[in-house]
């Protein structure tokens, strides 16, 4: 049985949910790219996204298996400034980045 924790995000208004990877999606998320994504960074001409696309992928189906969430449909559903507070999102929820906090001190 895997435990993913889930969450939903709302960017400008749309809700979605995503999904934590767990530790051993996060070790292979820098693999080496497959020849179908290679092409596809090579025709986005941004390297950086075909693992971006692998990434939020892998999120998105942790949700519910068969999601059928690939890089094709986020490329044909998602805009890029979705993709980039998704990105955000998930990367936080599954912590890969931590979030900034205000800091509330008064100095002495």
């Amino acid at each position: 049985m895997t435990y993913i924790r889930r969450k939903t995000v709302t960017v400008d208004g749309v809700s979605i949910l995503i999904g934590a990877l767990s530790i051993d999606q996060v070790d292979h998320i820098n693999d080496p790219l497959t020849e179908d994504e290679q092409a596809r960074a090579e025709k986005l001409k941004h390297p950086t996204l075909a693992t971006v696309y692998r990434f939020l992928s892998t999120s998105l189906n942790n949700v519910v298996d068969g999601a059928g969430w690939t890089p094709e449909r986020i490329e044909s559903e998602m805009d890029y400034g979705f993709v980039q507070q998704l990105q955000t999102a998930v990367m936080e929820f599954a912590g890969l980045r931590t979030v900034a906090t205000a800091d509330t001190t008064t100095p002495q």
